[in-house]
């Protein structure tokens, strides 16, 4: 009896150590990701390599949803700095949505700045 409560016990505490984890991949993640990219590409020096990890992240992520997502059509010229100044005025300007899916958020936030117009 004494192991089936040790068992249910350990059990308990890792579901709730499962749903305490934090989301690395949500809103809230993302706008770090992306201040620390525009603070280097402002020319403030990253503090280490997981500054510019992070930097790159969002980098890689913004500029990979730009190229494939059907509902975003960027304008000649956009740059890859504009994009993530895009995601990040939409990030800041939606709080409530920081829990949501990182990759959702790029596009979403993508696809209101450069809407693909539909063809007449």
């Amino acid at each position: 009896m004494r192991w089936l409560l040790l068992a249910a016990f350990v059990f308990s505490a890792s579901s709730i150590a499962q749903e305490e984890k934090e989301n690395l991949y949500d809103g809230n993640h993302l706008l770090e990701r992306c201040q620390l990219a525009i603070g280097i590409m402002d020319n403030h020096p990253p503090k280490g390599s997981d500054d510019i990890w992070d930097a790159g992240w969002c980098g890689g992520l913004v500029s990979g949803v730009a190229y494939a997502s059907p509902k975003v059509c960027q304008p000649k010229g956009a740059t890859a700095a504009q994009e993530i100044r895009v995601v990040v005025k939409y990030l800041n300007d939606n709080p409530g949505k920081l829990n949501l899916a990182e990759g959702s958020l790029v596009q979403e936030s993508l696809a209101h700045a450069f809407p693909c117009t539909p063809k007449k």
